[in-house]
């Protein structure tokens, strides 16, 4: 028999991940870490790991949510929150009611130079002017329904955001107001000024930032992608930062459910994250985004000393530091879910304010003496051995560094995984202890309480050994006869390299990634036919083929191909003796393995015909009548596979199909009747399904 093996298709494979070479793990960028739970530590915007400011929870102030907050001069912070409450925390660091107004929510709060605390009410609610000593007044009532935001200018004048109909008063000390600008917008929800005073303002559903000259003179210096300009800060260098946040979506997480007498219960509706955006508007008037939030709420704006934004989410409390599109930072995390407001206090102190329950926090400018940073699950994609933990970074004497690890075989820790268990230190190197199994999990703890310097960890790598896993075959289709594939030699191209290839090559490929892209052609000859199959193997090791045969029946296989390297065999089978035949294919991963370590799998065919005998056509009979219509009565005969197509022509000329009686199609032998007018003669040829053909000729007697 003659065979030619054939070029591939692709093979499924997981990347990544070889058999017996030791692989790893390595942590070291912001990405990298982000993707991890951190406490008390704070991820670089270069990435690595250092302890975070040190965080405090000073007070829980009694309500679920507080929508502002504000510091006098004295120190004292005042909340504004539901229920008309306003709270005030003195000295003794005890929030205590300081105001209560009709109206539902206090939803903005200001401070003038006089410690007077100016309080906005909503819905249909008043602007309240609180002395100090508590003694509290109207100081404005604007038409429109909702207030939002509060801001004095340098001259001590008030500006008043106002919604339902987005306005904006300004209102002045003696409690004289004018109408500053009117808008199409629904809401004006933000206010701030820039380095110049200059009034800016934000607005919903449009998200613009506008910018004033005077009165009713607003010019739309940025409109975002988002839905509302949530906060304005100014930057310290001119310029301003520009919290936005999207629409979120309800998400309905239970099917309605219809109770005994006709009673509903509607699913429980839940809203995805808003997107976040943070913009820079520069001096002169260019803003450039340098921050979004896709799956991040975003509460609250501040300005760092150093300049960068400082970012209060609703992402498990988590606060960034944001300086350019690249430099991007968490600076702590708070217990609560969503940090609404962040307070300057003085020498690098910060307060924070969250809800969900309401709290007050205390930022400090100096390091906590400990933090701790657990990775996400990371997965080997199969069962392996867990080697050393390596770090690399500046641990000074009297600093701590300490790992310790867990594994399990499910994607996310729980009660089956191992417990954790602390890895053995020499050097910067740490021997994990866990078990073997798919997933890894890390903890890693700085500490440093008596040093001038914490511990700074810049880059994390675990190494590991996957066990080697047994191919596994998709499937085996053995094609019809008639037609094979052929590879096409060609020379290799120059060698030619690119950045991208030069980043790509410092990866582990795919070894079987030449047989993939291997470029083949059609052969179409009688006899031939083409085995294709597709393999996984998750360790990427090299594969390499045998191809076996055997006639249905016998229990031996014929060694047709060995040790190839193609996902495809073409073979022969002319000379093959009619019957069925199995094929089947094995796989080997022993290249890329010790010896005596590789692996084996195999995959057989289902049953296929080899059909090399033409079939065979029978004349019965073939008469003349007076009519001069010539009709022909045979049958088509084939021993082991069905007639795919049979033809008559009239004396040798067109050819035109003609069908067998209803209850004979499929039938290994079929009758067949034909009436020709005029003819003399009637050739007639029959293809069976595995293409041969045979031929005869019925005359008129």
């Amino acid at each position: 028999m003659r065979f030619f093996s054939i070029a591939s298709l692709s093979v499924l494979a997981v990347s990544g991940v070889l058999a017996v070479e030791t692989q790893k793990f390595t942590k070291e960028t912001y990405d990298d870490f982000v993707r991890g739970d951190a406490r008390g530590v704070s991820i670089g915007e270069k990435g690595g790991l250092r302890l975070a400011p040190a965080v405090k929870k000073t007070c829980d102030v009694g309500l679920p949510v507080v929508w502002s907050a504000a510091r006098d001069s004295k120190g004292h912070i005042y909340l504004g929150g539901g229920e008309g409450k306003l709270l005030r925390i003195g000295s003794d660091g005890k929030p205590a009611t300081f105001f209560t107004a009709k109206e539902i929510e206090i939803r903005a709060l200001a401070v003038d130079a006089k410690d007077n605390v100016f309080a906005a009410s909503s819905p249909d609610g008043k602007v309240y002017r609180i002395a100090p000593d508590g003694k509290a007044a109207v100081f404005y009532d604007p038409p429109e329904k909702y207030i939002w935001a509060l801001a004095f200018d340098g001259a001590g004048s008030l500006f008043v955001a106002c919604g339902s109909k987005a306005a904006i008063y300004k209102v002045a000390p003696t409690g004289i107001a004018e109408k500053y600008f009117a808008s199409d917008e629904t809401n004006i929800v933000s206010l701030g000024f820039d380095a110049k005073g200059r009034l800016l303002a934000g607005s919903h559903p449009g998200a613009y930032l506008y910018r004033f000259d005077g009165p009713d003179k607003g010019f739309v210096i940025l409109a975002a992608s988002a839905k509302e300009m949530k906060a304005i800060a100014g930057d310290g260098q001119g310029g301003v930062y520009v919290l936005a946040l999207g629409d979120s979506e309800p998400v309905a997480t239970a099917v309605t459910v219809t109770l005994p007498g006709g009673a509903t219960v509607k699913p429980e509706e839940k809203k995805t994250p808003r997107k976040s955006e943070l913009y820079r508007v520069h001096a002169d008037g260019y803003t450039e985004l340098l921050w979004t939030g896709r799956d991040i709420t975003a509460f609250s704006l501040a300005v760092a000393a150093d300049g960068a934004a400082l970012v209060g989410t609703g992402d498990k409390g988590v606060i960034y530091s944001i300086r350019g599109r690249q430099e991007i930072a968490t600076v702590a995390r708070l217990e609560g879910q969503q940090v609404t407001s962040l307070l300057p206090a003085g020498q690098g102190s910060w307060v924070a304010v969250t809800s969900n329950l309401g709290a007050v926090w205390s930022i400090a400018p100096n390091r906590a003496a400990e933090g701790t940073w657990e990775s996400e699950p990371l997965d080997a994609r199969v069962f392996s051995t867990w080697g050393l933990a390596v770090v690399k970074g500046g641990i000074p004497t009297g600093a701590r560094v300490s790992i310790s690890s867990r594994s399990g075989n499910t994607d996310k820790p729980e009660k089956t995984w191992s417990d954790w268990t602390d890895a053995g230190k020499s050097g910067e190197n740490y021997e994990l202890k866990s078990p073997a199994a798919r997933y890894l999990q890390l903890r890693v703890k700085l500490g440093g309480d008596r040093v001038a310097r914490g511990p700074a960890l810049d880059r994390l790598t675990v190494y590991y050994t996957p066990r080697n896993v047994r191919p596994v075959f998709g499937r085996l289709t053995v094609h019809d006869a008639g037609s094979g594939l052929q590879k096409i030699t060609q020379p290799d191209p120059p060698a030619m390299g690119t950045l991208d290839m030069m980043v790509a090559s410092s990866s582990r490929r795919d070894p079987m990634d030449a047989a993939r892209k291997q470029r083949t052609q059609v052969v179409n000859q009688p006899g031939l036919r083409t085995a294709m199959w597709t393999v996984a193997d998750t360790n990427l090791d090299p594969l390499t083929f045998d191809v076996y045969l055997r006639t249905e029946g016998e229990a031996s296989w014929k060694l047709l191909a060995e040790k190839t390297g193609d996902l495809f065999f073409t073979f022969d089978t002319r000379s093959f003796p009619d019957g069925y035949y199995r094929l089947k294919v094995a796989a080997t991963d022993s290249m890329g393995n010790a010896p005596g370590k590789g692996l084996t799998a195999s995959i057989e065919s289902t049953a296929f015909a080899v059909d090399n005998t033409p079939p065979v056509i029978t004349i019965h009979n073939a008469d003349a009548g007076k009519d001069g219509v010539l009709t022909a009565k045979f049958t088509v005969t084939d021993t082991l596979t069905t007639m795919a197509l049979v033809e008559v022509s009239a004396d040798g000329r067109d050819w035109f199909p003609v069908q067998a009686n209803h209850s004979q199609v499929g039938a290994r032998s079929q009758d067949f009747t034909v009436r020709l007018p005029g003819a003399k003669s009637a050739f007639i040829r029959a293809r069976d399904e595995a293409g041969n053909i045979g031929a005869a000729k019925a005359a008129a007697k």
